[in-house]
C-alpha cells in the first residue's frame, strides 16, 4: 500500500476500521506463545507498526542478524546501529522484491519530518501511550485518532496550556521548598535537637497515616458520606506530605548538621532561582517533571521528579 503512495496513517485507519489483527494479536489467535499474557483485544495498528514491517528487510528474502547484543554485566539487550547489522540476501522465498523494498525506503526518507526540538513528556492518562506531536496543532493520543469509539478519542491538548499549568504548579512546590528550608535553617540556628524532632514527626506521621486508613473504613461502614471522605482525605494527604518533607529534612540534619546546612541553602537558592522564571525551560522539564498525564476532560496529572527524591 505504501508502494502505491498511501500514507501510513491512512493504512493504519483502514486496518483498524476493518478489524484486521495486529501481528502480535494474530500470533496469539493461532495459539502460539507470546511474551504478552493478556489484553490482546486492546491492541491496535499504529504507524510505528507499519514502519517496522516495511523497513524489515527479511521480507525481501534476506536473513538479518546481529541487530542487538547482550550486556555481559547486566544481562540486558542493547540495540546495534542499523549500519552494523549483518544482512545475507537470497536465503528464503521473498514476499517483496528488493526493488520494491528500496522504493519504499526512499519514500520514507523523503517524508517531510519536522525539525527536532524538545518534546514535553505528555502521555495519555487512559492508555499510557506518549502523545503524538504533529507539526502544528494539539498533541493527541494516537490510539484515539486511529481506533474508533475509544475512551482515548478526546485526549488532546495544547503544549502551551500544559506548560503554563505545570509552571504554576511548580512554583507552588518551589515556594513550599523555600518555606521548609527557612524553617529548618531557623531550627538549626536555635540549636533544636534533630533527634527529638525526628521522633516527634515520625509519631505524627504514623498517627496521620492510621487516621487516613480509618477514614476509608468509616466510609465503608457509612459513618461518613463520600463528599466528607474526599474532603478529609485531601486534608490528610496534605498533612502527610508536609510531615514527610519535614521528616526528610530532619533526617538530613541528623546525618550531618554542617553538610545539611550547605545542602539546604543550595536547595533554597536553586528554588528561588527557578521561581523567577517566566516560562518552563528544557532544564526545568528535565529536572522537575517526569511526565504529564492528559485525560479526555482536559484534566492533567503531573508526575514530579520530587516524588523520587523522598
Amino acid at each position: 500500500m505504501m508502494l502505491a503512495g498511501i500514507s501510513p496513517t491512512v493504512i493504519v485507519k483502514n486496518f483498524n476500521d476493518r478489524g484486521i489483527l495486529t501481528p502480535l494479536a494474530y500470533i496469539h489467535s493461532k495459539g502460539r506463545h507470546t511474551i504478552r499474557k493478556d489484553g490482546f483485544e486492546k491492541l491496535y495498528w499504529s504507524t510505528k507498526t507499519i514502519y517496522d514491517i516495511v523497513q524489515n528487510e527479511t521480507y525481501t528474502g534476506a536473513v538479518v542478524s546481529l541487530k542487538s547484543m547482550v550486556d555481559r554485566q547486566t544481562g540486558g539487550h542493547h540495540k546495534i546501529d542499523r549500519s552494523e547489522w549483518v544482512v545475507v540476501p537470497g536465503m528464503h522465498e521473498p514476499i517483496v522484491s528488493k526493488e520494491e523494498y528500496d522504493t519504499v525506503q526512499k519514500r520514507i526518507t523523503k517524508r517531510n519530518i519536522s525539525p527536532s526540538k524538545y518534546s514535553i513528556p505528555l502521555y495519555c492518562g487512559i492508555c499510557g501511550k506518549k502523545l503524538v506531536r504533529p507539526k502544528r496543532g494539539d498533541r493527541y493520543c494516537q490510539r484515539g485518532k486511529l481506533v474508533k469509539n475509544t475512551e482515548c478519542e478526546g485526549v488532546k491538548i495544547k503544549e502551551s496550556d500544559v506548560a503554563e499549568a505545570v509552571l504554576n504548579e511548580l512554583k507552588k512546590r518551589l515556594q513550599d521548598i523555600v518555606k521548609e528550608a527557612s524553617k529548618v535553617l531557623s531550627k538549626m540556628d536555635k540549636g533544636i535537637s534533630s533527634k527529638s524532632q525526628i521522633k516527634a514527626v515520625e509519631s505524627s506521621l504514623v498517627a496521620a497515616e492510621q487516621a487516613k486508613k480509618m477514614l476509608f473504613e468509616r466510609l465503608v461502614d457509612r459513618m461518613i458520606d463520600r463528599e466528607d471522605f474526599i474532603r478529609r482525605k485531601a486534608e490528610y494527604d496534605k498533612e502527610i506530605e508536609a510531615l514527610k518533607n519535614e521528616l526528610s529534612d530532619l533526617k538530613i540534619i541528623g546525618e550531618s548538621e554542617e553538610e545539611c546546612e550547605v545542602k539546604i541553602r543550595e536547595k533554597n537558592e536553586e528554588a528561588n532561582f527557578f521561581m523567577g522564571m517566566s516560562k518552563m525551560t528544557d532544564e526545568m522539564w528535565d529536572r522537575f517533571v517526569k511526565k504529564v498525564l492528559v485525560f479526555s476532560d482536559k484534566r492533567i496529572e503531573i508526575v514530579w521528579n520530587f516524588d523520587d527524591e523522598k
